[in-house]
Order: structure tokens, then sequence, then C-alpha cells
């Protein structure tokens, strides 16, 4: 990983190996700095495919600091915010601000990034840094995307401003897609380029100022109070009808059932459910646990529904070695 960290303009040793965080990710290129007394710790997390380098990004520290990140290789970079708003200062661009759960198309030649943090500061990003030959295609593909490209060709700063902001929502649903993808063990590469550039489309969509066309139309405050609608199912054990969800959301059982699948791809009552194999997923590759315990943990009663609803799900049962289905 072509990564130098500097704090405060000393130059802080990079390891390749950290135990104690639970968002590590199975297989991951890893660096990390870690500070005497848990002062700091910056974690830096890459995948490479086809078309993307594809790295997740923790900063954490418990006191005042300036982090000066230097790659040899700038380029072309989509980044989503995803825990806490962060600033940005590099020569050419200036001071960025990047706020949490939006994303930012940007290009900055100079080779030094600097990152303010306050005392107790934590913030999360990803970014994806595409190859010259997906350039070449989102160029071809999406005329928006021309500018910065050029601009990147000839050494020139950019950055895209984002307007459409359900275009946005979507791209989110994405960049959780291309987590969960990180996350497991048995992941195919091609399967990182296809989420991966569903990912950038929508962001892309998200710098048009007109809105995506879609099925059902959905204004921005609709898009919200669906996404929460979604975070509720997964954290409440409760159980909810179509109709009860439609009453807490203020939407019609119509807008919010075909706006639910239309965002996520799938239908309301089945992101429960999805969101617990997804997590069946993460124990099988990331702990050691048997069938009982990662039944309890799901919120099963008995074992046998469980394998059911994986083997269902995924075309194979719990602990057997296969990789999932397309």
């Amino acid at each position: 990983m072509d990564i130098i960290l500097y704090s405060k303009g000393q130059e802080l040793p990079l390891a390749d190996n950290y135990h104690g965080a639970n968002f590590l990710f199975p297989g991951a290129e890893l660096k990390v700095a870690k500070g005497k007394r848990k002062s700091y710790c910056y974690i830096f997390q890459q995948f490479k495919t086809k078309f993307f380098t594809i790295r997740y990004c923790c900063f954490y520290s418990l006191v005042n600091d300036i982090l000066t990140v230097v790659t040899n290789t700038p380029g072309v970079t989509f980044r989503m915010a995803i825990s806490h708003s962060h600033h940005m200062i590099t020569k050419d661009l200036g001071n960025q601000t990047f706020h949490e759960r939006s994303n930012n198309f940007f290009y900055a030649p100079d080779r030094s990034t600097e990152y303010p943090m306050e005392a107790n500061e934590t913030f999360i990003f990803l970014d994806i840094l595409p190859t010259k030959d997906y350039l070449l295609y989102l160029q071809y593909y999406f005329p928006v995307m021309a500018q910065l490209i050029d601009n990147a060709a000839e050494g020139v700063a950019g950055r895209l401003n984002l307007n459409n902001k359900i275009a946005l929502a979507e791209a989110w649903v994405w960049q959780q897609e291309l987590g969960d993808w990180c996350f497991d063990v048995n992941r195919i590469s091609s399967d990182g380029d296809i989420i991966g550039s569903r990912l950038i489309e929508k962001c892309i969509l998200s710098v048009s100022p007109d809105v995506v066309k879609r099925n059902i139309a959905l204004t921005l405050q609709e898009t919200n109070r669906i996404c929460d609608i979604a975070e509720m199912i997964s954290s409440s054990k409760e159980v909810y009808t179509i109709q009860m969800l439609a009453a807490i959301s203020g939407l019609s059982v119509y807008k919010l059932s075909t706006g639910f699948k239309e965002i996520f791809g799938y239908s309301l009552l089945k992101h429960k459910l999805e969101e617990k194999m997804l997590t069946a997923l993460r124990l099988l590759n990331c702990n050691d646990v048997d069938l009982q315990q990662m039944t309890t943990l799901l919120g099963y009663n008995e074992d046998k529904i469980f394998l059911r609803d994986f083997r269902k799900r995924f075309g194979y049962t719990p602990f057997e070695k296969q990789k999932p289905a397309p």
C-alpha cells in the first residue's frame, strides 16, 4: 500500500497487523499506526479488483492532531464519508469538507493530504480509486464526469458538486453492499467490480440535477423516511405489518412498498431476513461460532428454521465450504 503517514510532521511507523477492532475486513491489505497509551489509531484497509482499488480508512485520536497522508499515485477519487464529517486540506483544493453519509468526486494532484483532528474525534470514509481503463468508460457513458477526468489527465485539481439527493440515498445502499463484500472471506473479485460500478453510477447520478427516473416518484423526504424505516426494522425485535410501517412513515402502503423495493432491490418484508442472513455471513467469516451460538445471536428459536432460511438465501448450509450462489 503506497502510503506514508505523518503526525504533526513526524513520520508514524505503519504495521501490517492489528487486533481489537471489529471492523477489520478479512484478507484485506492492512496498514495501521497505533499510538502509545492508545492516543491514536489510524487504519487503512484495501482490496484490489480488476477496475478499482477499494480503500477503507478509520482515523481516531484522543488528542489534537494534524494527520498527513502521502501517496505515490494520486488519481480521481470517489469518497463516501461513512461515519462523522471530516476536513481534508490539499495544496490545490484547499480545505474541503466531507459530510457524513455523503459521496464526493475529486482529483487532487498534490501527493500530500492533511486531516486536522480534534481531541476524541473519530471518522471513517471509503475511497474507490478507478483504473484508467474504467475512467475511459465513465467518460464515454457519463459525460458529466468528462471535465473531472480531463482535469486529472492534465494534472489540474477538481471536485464535482452534488445535486440529486435521492440518487445519493441509493448510493448509500450500494456502499453497504460493498462493505458486505469486504467482510466475505469467500468474496469473488468480479462481484466487487459489479458492486463498485453500481455504487459509482449512483454517485454520478447524484451529480446530475435531474431526479432519477423511476417507476414511482419519490421526494428526498420520502426517500429518507424509507431509509429510516429500514433502519428501524433492522434494530427492532418487533414484528411489523406493512400497514403499521406505512402509518409510522406517513407514506401510503403502495409508495412505501414500491419505493422500498426500488431503493433496496428487494421487498420490505424481506429486509429483516436479508439483514439476518448478511449478519450470519459475517459471523461465519469473522468469528469462531457454532450453529447453536449463531442461531441464538440471530434471534431464531430453532436451528432448523435458521438452516432453512440460510440455504434458501445462499444455496448451501452454514459451515459448508462453498461459495454463495451469484
